[in-house]
C-alpha cells in the first residue's frame, strides 16, 4: 500500500470513530438532529456495508428526531422502514461479524417494534424507548 493510500485509510478511520463517538453521544442524550448531522457527514465518506451502516443510523436519528422533537409520525415511520431494509440487508452480509450481528439484531428488534405502534389510529409513544447507540466492530 503506498504512503498516500495508507494516510487516507488512517485518517478515514480516524474521522468514523470521532463521528461514531461524538453522533453516539449525541444521539443517546436525545440530541438526534446533531447526532445525524455528525454521522451524516461521515456517511458520505464512507462506501460498501460501512456507508450502508451509517445511512441507516441517520435514518434511525431522524425517525426518532420525528417522534419526540419535531414532529411528523409519517416522515418517522418512513425512516424507520428505510433504516429496517437496510439492516435487514447488513444482518445478511458475511462482511458483518459475529458481535455486529447480534447489534443489527437489537436495532431490528427496536425498530419493529417502534413501527408496531403505527399500527393504533393514535399511536401512543411513550410506552417505547428509542434504541441506544453504541460504537462496535460490526463490520470485517
Amino acid at each position: 500500500m503506498n504512503f498516500e493510500l495508507k494516510f487516507l485509510t488512517l485518517h478515514l478511520k480516524e474521522t468514523r470513530n470521532s463521528a461514531f463517538k461524538k453522533g453516539i453521544d449525541f444521539y443517546n442524550m436525545g440530541k438526534y438532529f446533531e447526532a445525524h448531522e455528525i454521522l451524516e457527514f461521515q456517511w458520505k465518506k464512507e462506501k460498501d456495508e460501512m456507508k450502508l451502516f451509517l445511512q441507516a443510523l441517520v435514518q434511525i436519528c431522524i425517525a426518532m428526531n420525528k417522534i419526540w422533537v419535531k414532529p411528523n409520525f409519517k416522515g418517522a415511520k418512513s425512516l424507520a422502514s428505510k433504516a429496517l431494509n437496510k439492516l435487514n440487508i447488513l444482518h445478511e452480509s458475511p462482511q458483518t461479524t459475529p458481535e455486529g450481528k447480534k447489534y443489527i439484531t437489537y436495532l431490528i428488534v427496536k425498530l419493529n417494534s417502534f413501527l408496531e405502534l403505527f399500527q393504533d389510529k393514535h399511536p401512543d409513544f411513550t410506552t417505547y424507548s428509542p434504541p441506544l447507540l453504541k460504537q462496535i466492530d460490526f463490520y470485517r
